[in-house]
């Protein structure tokens, strides 16, 4: 019995990078550090970091359940305790510049500007952020992973606030006492140092394959209609996988109607879209078809009366087995074969014809 695809009743978790990060030091306050690989945050000579995430692979239907960026501690000239890093949401865009690690003057990002020849809104002021602090993380001297619970700045984005990106600086700032930290930044040779946000949801629009969410089918043309149920009364439209369609598949769009080309074989993902951006997936395995069996032998042999044994061989493309037969008049003379794999046992005083059949078992 075919059971509703449930599969998309499941959360959905994406792990984006960041299009864009760098770091803006209140000491330098001309200098770009946007090419660095790693960024600082510090309470001396004020350091911020800057960040921006794209969310426009998040289904605008999608309901955000959590929403994690995660920073590595790589470097810290703390020794004891722990720092308090808040997240704010910045209010103005800014450009990355590529600054090397040693900086780079008069480029953008830096305290000063924001992008090329545009000062933040507060000269000099660092990046330009509201007032609400999203997210505290206390931040200690030892190297590794740190996270910030981004919720609800996420869904403000997604309410309609711009997303210009996130900044990072101490909740308490001062110029006297050196206190710093050092995370990598997306330009980290360590891929799995790099910032990440993390984004778990679910959608409330999601269609419903009226299959269950993989199917087997044998090779050969053939049009079969996958259909999905809406939601939430939203249209849905139907993709197939690019391999498939470079195979020479085709799919209608409006009904979910696939047509497979007679030779091809493989995998073939078929998506159902709503138009909130939700989806849901069926895949269709195609296996390719059994050839005819073909004996070691020519179609005719001989040998000579007498007891004995010999195997006839039989080999099948695609197959999933092979099973032999004798001619009913070669049995009932006394003669046996080996319905596994061919063996014929000749009796002494049998003399005639006898036919062995080779039957191949698989799709098809």
């Amino acid at each position: 019995m075919l059971i509703p695809n449930q599969v998309q009743a499941q959360n959905t978790t994406v792990t984006l990078s960041p299009t864009a990060d760098t770091y803006l030091h209140g000491g330098a306050t001309t200098t770009n550090y946007g090419g660095c690989t790693t960024f600082e945050i510090s309470r001396y000579y004020n350091r911020r970091a800057l960040l921006q995430f794209d969310l426009t692979s998040i289904p605008a239907d999608a309901t955000i359940v959590s929403a994690t960026l995660k920073l590595t501690q790589t470097a810290s000239s703390s020794t004891t305790g722990t720092d308090n890093i808040e997240a704010r949401m910045l209010t103005n865009s800014w450009t990355e510049g590529s600054g090397a690690c040693t900086g780079v003057s008069n480029t953008v990002a830096n305290w000063n500007q924001r992008v090329t020849g545009q000062n933040w809104a507060t000269v000099g002021g660092g990046g330009d952020y509201n007032s609400t602090v999203y997210a505290t993380t206390s931040v200690g001297t030892a190297p590794g992973d740190y996270t910030w619970n981004l919720l609800t700045m996420v869904n403000a984005w997604r309410s309609g606030t711009t997303n210009n990106g996130i900044l990072l600086k101490f909740a308490s700032e001062e110029t006297t006492y050196s206190r710093s930290h050092t995370f990598a930044s997306r330009e980290h040779a360590t891929s799995a140092y790099r910032p990440t946000l993390t984004i778990v949801y679910n959608c409330t629009s999601t269609p419903i394959f009226t299959v269950d969410s993989t199917s087997t089918r044998c090779q050969g043309k053939e049009t079969v209609t996958y259909t999905a149920t809406p939601k939430d009364g939203k249209a849905i439209t139907y993709s197939m996988d690019l391999n498939s369609l470079w195979a020479g598949n085709t799919i209608d769009p409006a009904t979910g109607e696939v047509t497979f080309a007679a030779n091809f074989s493989g995998t073939t993902t078929i998506t159902a879209t709503s138009s909130g951006g939700c989806s849901a997936t069926h895949v269709v395995t195609t296996k390719p078809a059994v050839f005819t069996p073909e004996f070691d032998l020519e179609n005719q042999s001989f040998r000579c009366v007498g007891a004995g044994t010999v195997t006839y061989k039989a080999t099948a493309y695609n197959a999933v087995s092979t099973t032999y037969s004798l001619d009913e008049a070669s049995l009932n003379a006394g003669n046996k074969i080996d319905t596994s794999n061919g063996t014929v046992t000749y009796v002494a005083n049998w003399m005639g014809t006898s036919t062995i059949t080779a039957t191949a078992t698989g799709c098809g």
